[in-house]
């Protein structure tokens, strides 16, 4: 096939097509100009009219398309808009991604790339291609350490810009958490056949956990109140707190922003909605808490997000795993954040006053209830 006088935008795509699935399928090591050639059905030579640079500059407009893939996949609709959980599960989509797509990662982050990437000049062939390769990967960057920046404007994280060593810790910890479980480093061999395991998914979680510890300001790791749980002088009246009349008034809302299941706990819950609950993964038993306006007391919402990130924290750190439920008013003007976790009673009790609970809502055998924490009442079966 003769070389045609002017670029044709159909064949460059062709080529380039041609190159990604030979990383995808072989890795970047059979992408070379004779192998991308024979399987775009073109001269050895064509290409180069297309990627004057070769095969640097195929290499650099596959590894383009794996970081617009990449931002993608990190940019899908959140379970957690923002705090610390957004934070972790944009981490985990970042690691995700790497272990999933092992071979096209390596292509993004290949050496060869590096020079042109460093001096692109207009002079430069395939100048166009790495300028756009070098957006795409601040934009990639910028991406994951997006949930640090809103901690940082919210007071929670240390140092004045997230982008800088903040980011660039996240961001190394991420990519060589990629490293050891693509090319099976320092860690044990994953035995499942899974690229993406349980067993991966929780030790991705735990080095987000230690890491993002340590980023954390001081105030965002203290729990309020410094209370002892069997203190007496902690205790409450129902009478001591203005909204205690309107626990058993309340709609729970589960998963909010996706998919979310309401419940209104003035209702019995029909075997339905018990099934949908399982159906979400939910376990058979456990417990609705929530951090903010501890003893009854409105906080601003600054205060009340420092407080809901450190109870999300706290039941990180015991390995837990929760999911967001939000508690609001029938009128839908009142809102508080909170999470269900599986907890026994002693362990969601003190945990409660902990963070200056009066009570939380228990859910067991199909119904929900309310369990004193400060306030110390006999347990409430709801619907009242």
């Amino acid at each position: 096939m003769g070389r045609p006088r002017n670029p044709d935008p159909k064949l460059k795509a062709s080529i380039a097509a041609c190159a990604l699935r030979i990383v995808e399928h072989s890795g970047v090591a059979s992408a070379s100009l004779r192998s991308v050639a024979t399987a775009a059905g073109v001269s050895a030579n064509a290409p180069y009219h297309h990627f004057p640079a070769g095969i640097a500059e195929i290499l650099g407009t596959v590894a383009m398309t794996g970081f617009e893939r990449l931002r993608e996949f990190i940019g899908r609709r959140t379970v957690n808009k923002s705090g610390v959980d957004h934070a972790f599960e944009v981490f985990e989509r970042f690691v995700q991604f790497g272990v999933e797509h092992a071979e096209l990662y390596r292509a993004m982050f290949h050496a060869s790339l590096a020079r042109p990437l460093a001096a692109t000049t207009a002079d430069q062939k395939g100048a166009a291609t790495f300028q756009q390769l070098n957006l795409l990967k601040f934009l990639a960057y910028d991406d994951l350490v997006a949930p640090l920046a809103r901690l940082r404007e919210q007071g929670l994280l240390r140092g004045t810009d997230a982008h800088a060593a903040s980011g660039l810790a996240f961001a190394a910890l991420a990519h060589g958490l990629v490293g050891q479980f693509i090319d099976e480093g320092v860690l044990l061999p994953e035995s499942s056949g899974e690229p993406w395991s349980p067993a991966r998914q929780a030790m991705t979680a735990e080095v987000a956990d230690s890491l993002l510890n340590g980023l954390m300001s001081s105030s965002a790791q203290q729990i309020l109140p410094d209370t002892e749980p069997d203190d007496p002088a902690a205790t409450m009246r129902p009478a001591d707190d203005p909204s205690w009349r309107l626990y058993p008034e309340t709609f729970l809302e589960f998963f909010p922003e996706s998919n979310s299941l309401w419940i209104d706990l003035r209702q019995p819950l029909s075997l339905h909605v018990q099934g949908l609950l399982a159906d979400r993964g939910l376990p058979a038993s456990f417990v609705v808490l929530t951090a903010n306006n501890p003893r009854g007391q409105s906080m601003s919402p600054e205060e009340n997000i420092q407080l809901r990130d450190a109870l999300r924290l706290r039941v990180r750190e015991a390995g837990l795993m929760s999911v967001q439920v939000d508690g609001v008013s029938p009128d839908g003007r009142h809102r508080e954040q909170g999470i269900a976790v599986a907890l026994g009673r002693e362990a969601a009790v003190q945990l409660a006053r902990e963070f200056g609970q009066s009570a939380y809502f228990a859910y067991a055998g199909g119904a929900f209830s309310i369990v004193g924490a400060l306030v110390e009442t006999p347990d409430l079966r709801l619907p009242r």
